[in-house]
């Protein structure tokens, strides 16, 4: 393997090695939060539908926008105590088929609820491998929750992590190969333009065929050109 082959080989493998490196970086840390991040806003963008809707549409709303954004959407009366609350709301997950082995609204919740702030909650769902996560939202003394389930990320983005290692090694190869085969095309012209060079500073005025139709069949001539001058001038002794 020439030099040139092997130094255009390291600084690919080089450069792909740091591009999944910063994948797997930002897969394995800002991609959860991210994640997270747009599940938030799209259930705020839920909620803010469902506040401008009249209480007496909800039943009829509900299905269809829990069907068109794979949501569960639930509601109770929120005057009621804070264990009737909840109560109220789980019951009406599992009927939904939402089985939640952590669910509360604490008294804290509940309050800033009944002052007609919003209360995000995210339930680590151990058991089951998933989050629950919970946008709670006041309406006409009632308390809407819109949930959506999330699969953990770290064993979705593990997944993901090994099927790029797979994608970035085969491309490697592929390169690699590819590297070889571009770079024999260029070694071997300039190998042949490196004799014709040393025949020419022995004094033996000799060409190279090349035929690339690049710069350098274009040099390959030029030093043709310089070794028919030098020979014309009798620096061939």
């Amino acid at each position: 393997m020439s030099k040139l082959t092997s130094k255009l080989i390291t600084q690919i493998t080089l450069a792909l090695i740091v591009v999944f490196l910063l994948t797997f970086a930002m897969n394995t840390y800002f991609l959860p939060k991210y994640f997270l991040y747009q599940k938030k806003e799209k259930l705020a963008a839920l909620t803010a539908e469902l506040s401008g809707m009249p209480v007496s549409e909800l039943d009829v709303q509900i299905p269809r926008m829990e069907q068109h954004n794979d949501v569960t959407i639930v509601y109770a009366a929120l005057l009621q105590s804070v264990d009737d609350l909840n109560d109220r709301l789980l019951l009406q997950l599992n009927r939904k088929g939402i089985t939640l082995n952590k669910f509360w609204l604490n008294d804290e919740n509940v309050g800033l609820l009944r002052q007609g702030k919003r209360v995000n909650k995210l339930f680590d769902q151990s058991k089951l491998k998933s989050s629950f996560l919970v946008n709670f939202l006041p309406s006409e003394g009632r308390v809407l929750a819109v949930g959506e389930s999330i699969s953990y990320s770290k064993e979705t983005i593990g997944i993901v992590n090994r099927f790029n290692l797979y994608i970035w090694a085969s491309m490697l190869l592929l390169l690699i190969l590819l590297a070889s085969l571009y770079t024999a095309r260029i070694v071997k012209p300039l190998a042949k333009l490196n004799d014709t060079a040393k025949s020419i500073a022995d004094l033996s005025f000799t060409h190279a065929d090349i035929r690339t139709g690049d710069e350098i069949e274009s040099l390959a001539a030029s030093i043709n050109k310089m070794s028919d001058k030098l020979k014309d001038t009798g620096w061939d002794g």
